[in-house]
């Protein structure tokens, strides 16, 4: 199974994340509390966007699980709420990374409610960049085992749109939450049949580039690996 990836913002400032050792000198300090209570601060939004900032940078190291418990998880949703666009993006940013990480880190996200608000994210008028950064956050999301509680139907009505996408990013997360999906739950795969996406993963078959075609192969591999019914359906 492909793992997901994180993924570092770019700063005015330079690479200043660039080099482990400064994000050891931030955490030894253990002012990690202090910038997810920054995120807090609604009004002062230039210090929430700074301190999101700082706990995207240090959730794309190799300590993503100390940004993950140390408070900052549930104003990160909070945050999917707000007014100013820009914090919204940086804060799906955020738990995008976090969610490429371990199990564990995924959970944290899920026991703290990140899927629905996650999702309500996506909405027409959507800029790009926005929307990709949403569907890899989610794709990241929905890789591993999803707890028992979550239901793939809503996931899977943003992807039935997102799999038309003219966006080769979009696309090729679209279809890696596609494959994940399949691999969690036995019942997995009719909802996938039900949300009607697999003509269009066939079509994509065709797509001239291989960041999309193989998760599309696998998603339809996955697929076929269905009962007799949800087979013949798939094809």
């Amino acid at each position: 199974m492909t793992p997901p990836v994180s993924s570092k913002p770019q700063s005015s400032s330079g690479n200043f994340f660039q080099m482990n050792s400064t994000v050891i000198k931030i955490i030894r300090a253990d002012v990690l509390p202090r910038f997810a209570e920054f995120l807090s601060r609604h009004g002062l939004p230039q210090l929430q966007m700074e301190a999101a900032w700082v706990l995207t940078n240090i959730a794309a190291s190799d300590y993503t699980l100390l940004v993950a418990e140390c408070g900052a998880v549930p104003r990160l949703v909070e945050l999917l709420g707000s007014l100013n666009a820009n914090i919204r993006h940086q804060a799906i940013w955020c738990l995008g990374n976090i969610a490429a990480d371990l199990p564990s880190c995924r959970g944290i996200l899920f026991d703290h409610g990140a899927l629905t608000p996650l999702l309500s994210q996506f909405r027409e008028g959507m800029k790009i960049p926005v929307l990709r950064t949403a569907m890899w956050a989610l794709s990241n999301l929905c890789f591993g085992k999803l707890p028992a509680e979550v239901q793939v139907k809503p996931i899977l009505e943003i992807i039935s749109q997102l799999i038309h996408s003219a966006d080769e990013k979009i696309l090729a997360d679209a279809c890696w939450t596609v494959y994940y999906i399949c691999g969690d739950k036995g019942d997995a795969v009719q909802d996938v049949l039900d949300a009607g996406v697999c003509p269009q993963l066939v079509n994509l078959l065709m797509h001239a580039s291989a960041n999309v075609l193989l998760p599309v192969i696998m998603a339809l591999a996955r697929i076929s690996a269905g009962d007799d019914k949800q087979v013949e359906v798939a094809l």
